[in-house]
């Protein structure tokens, strides 16, 4: 039996590095049909958790069920190894009989449940590529079968009876909590994030020379992390419920707690948390309250949504909406949190996101939503909103607010200006409309303030982006004089390989729009990679030699890209360590405008399809914006980015899609075009 919250010295914490060394998978061989044996498989006196839990009080029992099988594992001389099922009939106890009908070789063997998805060798050791599912099933007073991961390690040969128990120890963490309120029982997920990029997913163990193992640091290349777990099902107040996650440190962490329909409420932490392996950390009851969202309570106050524990000084983003009146702020304050939360679930924001002081800054509109024009900028239907913020229906193009007005009101209200920690130019602003028409773009000027425009476009329902509909056929300069026929030569149509080879369109809603449009262009000064003209630009980027740079991940000269010296003058080592550092290189077509004479550092990114993912130089650029802001540029280098730096693409890499909007929930999306470029002022 596991006692809550005790510590046993015999079981250490584990700390999971971020700096994973990759492995190649080893050759599984068929075992042979054998005599059956059957051998008991328990857990040590002093308890364990397992496949199975079930609350007495403050104890936690683990029980087998029936039909449970784990896995044992023992190696050939040349590489190969044997995987054995052992399956038991027995249910609801906490030591069963299990029994297996292969032939048994081995003198030592590796045991799993519920099982492993790939063994290969680290420094002439067997290590093994475990997983823990992203999204969990909610049972009430326990967890989802097969979610309790367990290892055992035995000496000698695996024979009937043994002399003692098989000996199985549990390699996550449990975190519990209970729900209170009024809107308990309409919550259907529960989503737990935090600071890590590990917190379920592929990790690799390595047996530590005991029964017990660790987690080395080590990757396979095909291994999918993920920095959230989703648990779904139906909660009731008062039930003790569980997520299952990887043992760490957290040095921030969040719940959210949705209904069927897309509400939802957040409980924030700045403070580090430590989970434990085989120990349950027990959260208490969780007070819902009576509303999911968290409602304007009147007052005008800025509200501080995150708070910076690192750094010399906080990097600080202020949030302001438009076209909101007083009795729909808490509308406002709802959604400014949602797109907070999209930008910090994004690498490399979420890695570095105890560096951040976000305020939601608040002011109301006379009006509800936002000006209409003729796309040329003439307002044909008023409405009078605090920024004046105005747009076509049919052209988005000439997007603009009251420049002024936007950064009188942020440098009159955001704290962390007016205590003198930061001027306007510092503190990028995102600026959220109530106004459901698709837009968005960016205000930049070349001494670093910016403000990102971003609607509640189709009301929060689903949008597709696409990929432009004509690629380049050679990634190097065209041949000069350039002509329509040099164009048409080195140009094709986009092809379904080209869709899949990037992982497909992107799914997703508004909250995709605040990454590009304020993550990318607003933050980070990061020029948009698509193209919609079938033309040629041979022009400088003269962004480039801004006060503070813009547009450095685009490159009007291939030869000279500003990702050479870092990225790719370091390629193979960067693949070594990493297969998917291979699509970094110089491929032509960026800028959002002309196909040619402009050139980008991989094939796809937020800065291209708006999806949840930046690429490794756009990351790179991002990570020295936030050490830039904080005041900690001289601590940044290159090997530090990259000791923490996150590789995965959502789309292409990550078998569960973490991506905030739960696209499926929309049931249809709709077809959406690329945002226009930023609105620059030199």
């Amino acid at each position: 039996m596991l006692s809550v919250g005790c510590v046993r010295t015999e079981i250490p914490q584990s700390s999971l590095p971020e700096d994973p060394e990759r492995l190649v998978p080893e050759e599984t061989l068929e075992p042979s049909p054998g005599e059956t044996v059957t051998i008991t498989a328990g857990f040590p006196s002093s308890g364990d958790t397992r496949t199975r839990i079930a609350q007495e009080g403050s104890v936690v029992k683990v029980l087998w069920t029936a039909g449970d099988t784990f896995y044992a594992v023992y190696g050939t001389e040349d590489g190969s190894y044997y995987r054995l099922p052992f399956t038991t009939n027995d249910d609801g106890v906490t030591e069963a009989d299990f029994s297996c009908s292969y032939v048994l070789n081995g003198t030592e063997y590796d045991c799993f449940y519920p099982g492993f998805s790939k063994r290969g060798r680290y420094q002439g050791e067997p290590v093994y590529g475990i997983n823990l599912p992203a999204e969990q099933t909610a049972v009430p007073g326990g967890i989802a079968e097969r979610l309790n991961v367990a290892y055992s390690h035995h000496e000698g040969s695996l024979t009937s009876p043994l002399a003692e128990a098989l000996k199985f120890y549990n390699l996550q963490a449990l975190v519990k909590f209970r729900l209170s309120g009024t809107v308990a029982s309409r919550v259907k997920e529960v989503r737990f994030t935090g600071s890590s990029s590990t917190l379920a997913g592929d990790l690799v163990l390595r047996r530590s020379g005991d029964v017990l193992a660790e987690y080395p640091g080590l990757s396979f290349s095909s291994d999918i992390h993920s920095s959230k777990v989703v648990l779904k099902g139906d909660f009731e107040a008062g039930v003790d419920y569980y997520i299952a996650a990887w043992p760490q440190q957290l040095s921030w962490f969040r719940m959210e707690f949705c209904d069927e329909n897309g509400n939802s409420t957040l409980k924030h932490s700045s403070k580090a948390l430590t989970l434990v392996r085989s120990r349950v950390k027990d959260f208490g009851t969780i007070d819902l309250g009576d509303e999911f969202e968290d409602l304007n309570d009147g007052s005008m106050d800025p509200v501080k949504y995150m708070s910076a524990t690192e750094g010399s000084k906080p990097v600080t983003i202020a949030v302001i909406p438009e076209g909101f009146t007083k009795d729909q702020l808490g509308d406002y304050e709802r959604l400014a949190k949602s797109g907070i939360d999209a930008l910090f679930d994004t690498e490399p924001y979420r890695t570095y996101a105890n560096r951040f002081n976000v305020y939601i800054l608040k002011v109301a509109s006379r009006e509800s939503g936002a000006s209409v024009t003729d796309g040329n900028g003439n307002v044909t239907t008023a409405v009078d909103t605090y920024f004046g913020v105005r747009w076509g229906t049919d052209s988005y193009g000439d997007m603009r607010a009251d420049a002024n007005t936007v950064y009188g009101f942020v440098s009159e209200k955001c704290p962390d200006i007016v205590s003198g920690i930061h001027t306007i130019d510092e503190v990028p602003v995102l600026m959220i409309i109530n106004d459901t028409r698709y837009g968005g773009i960016c205000n930049i000027s070349s001494s670093g303030r910016a403000h990102g425009m971003v609607p509640y476009v189709n009301g929060g329902g689903g949008l597709t982006w696409g990929m432009p509909g004509f690629v380049a056929t050679t990634d190097d300069p065209l041949p000069t004089p350039v002509t329509q026929e040099a164009l048409d030569t080195y140009s094709r149509d986009r092809t379904q390989a080209d869709v899949e080879e990037v992982g497909g369109f992107n799914h997703g809603d508004w909250r995709n729009i605040v990454v590009h449009e304020f993550g990318g262009h607003g933050f980070a000064r990061l020029g948009d990679e698509y193209w919609n003209v079938l033309g040629y630009d041979s022009s400088p980027v003269t962004g480039h030699t801004w006060p503070v740079p813009y547009c450095l991940n685009v490159a009007s000269d291939p030869a000279a890209a500003p990702w050479k010296e870092e990225l790719l003058e370091r390629l193979d080592d960067l693949i070594g360590r990493d297969s998917r550092y291979g699509r970094i290189g110089v491929y032509q077509g960026a800028g959002g405008s002309s196909l040619f004479g402009r050139w980008r550092s991989e094939k796809i990114s937020c800065m291209m399809d708006n999806r949840y993912y930046f690429s490794a130089w756009q990351r790179y650029l991002i990570t020295r914006r936030i050490f830039t802001l904080s005041g900690d540029l001289d601590s940044f280098s290159f090997e530090s980015w990259l000791a923490k730096d996150v590789t995965a693409d959502p789309m292409r890499d990550t078998a569960y899609d973490a991506t905030p909007g739960e696209g499926s929930k929309h049931g249809t999306y709709m077809p959406v075009g690329p945002l226009p470029p930023p609105i620059l002022e030199d």
